[in-house]
């Protein structure tokens, strides 16, 4: 597999590494540089708390100066590791996104605290905030740095993609997703991404290129199971095997190999997606691919016992299934799983020239000017714990 890796440096030779020792090759593209605003850093001593939504905001406060000897509340696990790599100790994670963050304040600050510092980059969101703000919180946004977007795509990444030798787009931001499409428009290349899947940092990255008469049709958009470095890695390097965790005895190999029993054992896709509260695509997601993922295992195992359902007797209770293309269902997606085709294998690999099961997603046969409708869309289940910032990388 070969990826594209949009995200900003030096995070996009991180992440190219990180792929390359999975076994992925990586095609270095950053569509964004980071650039310095501000002359001088905030001070910390003025302040109950910084708080850092980015590993830029954190590298661009080190490289004015920035002391080290205030309260760190990071958005994500990255962002809190480059705190402690300038120097500050005093460091939280939040462990998640903005979202969590905010969360984080409101747990362990208080509004009569002092003031907190949003430290962050011109382009960046405010970081959701408000209900901070109505709660009392003062936050000052502190904006350093500019994150500028590129002109065009790098030879390199042009020339993978006319040539073919492009698997998928690894995209961190809303921003990243529309600057890749207007560059991929510029250079007349809009149709090329039928071939290729979009790996999605967020739901938020996935709707950018899913707005309907969208110009650049992708043969696939997957969405990472949480807004985190590590979720997408995840999402873009299979998993390994489908072999059983320690400590499941009742759900033996063969059944567990076998997502059709499973989900049969269940009564069917809706059934079963009833049963664990997900949504109906998610389960056929796991139908179409033939494998579910080590990381919803346990649910499964508590849902059959909590309803009696007999995982060693795969054939119990079957029902047949109606397409989860269904109109009836198209609301019930949450973006979790495989919805429509795409160049994979119902086994989850990229296709090759011997597998033509699978079709993209968008039908190239469609009239020169036709809106082409959504790509398929699939979130994938997280396989590992997240120590990444699930923000925008601006």
């Amino acid at each position: 597999m070969r990826i594209l890796v949009t995200r900003p440096q030096p995070d996009a030779d991180r992440t190219a590494a990180t792929l390359r020792k999975h076994g992925v090759e990586a095609v270095v593209a950053p569509l964004m540089t980071v650039r310095t605003l501000a002359e001088t850093p905030p001070d910390p001593g003025q302040f109950q708390a910084l708080l850092f939504t980015s590993a830029n905001a954190v590298r661009v406060y080190a490289g004015l100066g920035g002391s080290a000897n205030g309260k760190v509340l990071a958005v994500g696990d990255a962002t809190a590791a480059a705190a402690r790599e300038v120097g500050f100790t005093d460091v939280v994670s939040a462990g998640g996104d903005a979202a969590a963050l905010a969360e984080l304040v409101a747990r362990t600050l208080s509004p009569s605290g002092g003031p907190l510092a949003h430290v962050r980059g011109e382009d960046a969101a405010g970081g959701g905030f408000e209900e901070l703000a109505r709660a009392g919180y003062a936050i000052e946004p502190v904006i350093l740095y500019r994150a500028e977007t590129a002109d065009s795509l790098p030879q390199a990444a042009l020339s993978a993609i006319r040539t073919r030798t492009i698997d998928g787009v690894a995209l961190y931001s809303p921003r990243s997703a529309r600057t890749f499409m207007e560059l991929i428009l510029k250079a007349g290349l809009g149709d090329a991404c039928r071939r290729l899947t979009a790996f999605c940092l967020s739901d938020a990255v996935a709707a950018v290129l899913e707005r309907p008469g969208l110009a650049v049709p992708w043969g696939r958009i997957d969405v990472a199971a949480s807004p985190a470095e590590s979720a997408l890695i995840a999402l873009i390097v299979p998993a390994p095997s489908t072999n059983p965790p320690p400590g499941n005895p009742t759900m033996t190999a063969p059944i567990l190999n076998n997502a059709e029993a499973i989900i049969a054992a269940f009564g069917g896709i809706r059934p079963m997606a009833k049963k664990l509260g997900v949504a109906v695509t998610t389960v056929q997601g796991w139908k179409e691919r033939g494998s579910i993922p080590v990381a919803r295992l346990d649910q499964i195992k508590e849902a059959a016992e909590r309803e009696g359902i007999d995982l060693t007797a795969p054939d119990a209770g079957a029902v047949p299934d109606r397409p989860a293309t269904d109109p009836s269902t198209a609301t019930e997606s949450s973006g979790e799983s495989g919805r429509g085709a795409g160049p994979w294998t119902s086994a989850g690999t990229p296709e090759t020239s011997s597998d033509k099961s699978s079709k993209p997603a968008g039908d190239p046969a469609k009239p020169a000017g036709e809106p082409v409708k959504p790509a398929a869309h699939a979130r994938a289940e997280r396989v590992e714990p997240a120590p990444d910032a699930g923000v925008k990388p601006s």
